[in-house]
């Protein structure tokens, strides 16, 4: 055997190795952000054990039951202006209520596209967790499979009528390739399953799910939490307090 051919079929091997080495060292912990993990971050709301789960992947901090009571919306009951058209809907919790050691806010739905869709969106949950499902108008559901076509709608959120979405038609070749990209990354993950305890959560003769407590992490993670503790003014021995149940009125009258 030629002995250049050897050298340079070891030379391969060991670049080879090398980089698939570099990449699972350095580079993994940052593509599985988007590649071979749970497809969404899902929220639902629990009207019956009146509370908030967030599923999250094991990575990420995994699974997070909050109360329904704590939580607030800074973006949909604040100031209104155009500053909010493009955004999305903030549920946040604050440490002195859930005795966490940090602050959490997730964002939910759609970007905005008018004045009024953050309410309004805000109002349709609000509804259907105080007054029930028969309160608000049916909600349109989405397939859960990753077709190719949802994946461009980001790129044309929020973009109204106006020069947004003339520009995004130009600049059609980026958005392509984008949108292609995100397909690809779709497909590369699953669709999450909620844990068996959380779709019986609020059934019949069915225990109510335990509410996320510095003791639900590991030792390890704890101590990383508790280092920025005291930027919250949290202490292990206070006790998360009780707010009075909101009272929000039914306002706007119609949801768009």
């Amino acid at each position: 055997m030629d002995g250049g051919f050897v050298f340079a079929f070891i030379g391969f091997i060991g670049m080879s190795s090398g980089l698939v080495y570099y990449f699972f060292k350095k580079i993994w912990k940052f593509t599985r952000l988007e590649l071979f993990t749970l497809r969404h971050i899902r929220v639902r709301f629990n009207r019956i054990t009146r509370q908030v789960y967030i599923q999250r992947p094991s990575y990420c901090g995994g699974l997070l039951v909050l109360e329904w009571q704590q939580m607030q919306w800074p973006a949909a009951y604040g100031k209104q202006d155009t500053s909010t058209i493009g955004l999305r809907n903030i549920i946040t919790w604050s440490p002195e209520h859930t005795g966490l050691p940090y602050f959490y806010f997730q964002a939910i739905g759609k970007r905005s596209e008018k004045l009024g869709d953050l309410p309004n969106e805000a109002e349709f949950i609000r509804r259907y967790m105080e007054y029930g499902p028969d309160s608000v108008p049916e909600p349109k559901v989405s397939s859960l499979f990753p077709w190719p076509l949802p994946c461009f709608y980001p790129m044309f959120e929020a973009t109204g009528k106006n020069w947004g979405k003339w520009m995004t038609i130009l600049a059609f070749p980026a958005v392509a390739s984008i949108g292609v990209g995100y397909w690809l990354s779709q497909l590369l993950c699953w669709q999450p399953r909620w844990p068996q305890d959380i779709e019986d959560a609020g059934l019949a003769g069915k225990p109510r799910p335990k509410t996320t407590t510095l003791d639900d992490y590991s030792p390890e993670i704890q101590e990383r939490l508790l280092a920025n503790a005291d930027r919250w003014e949290i202490k292990l021995a206070d006790k998360p307090k009780v707010r009075k149940k909101r009272v929000v009125k039914d306002k706007p009258d119609t949801i768009d």
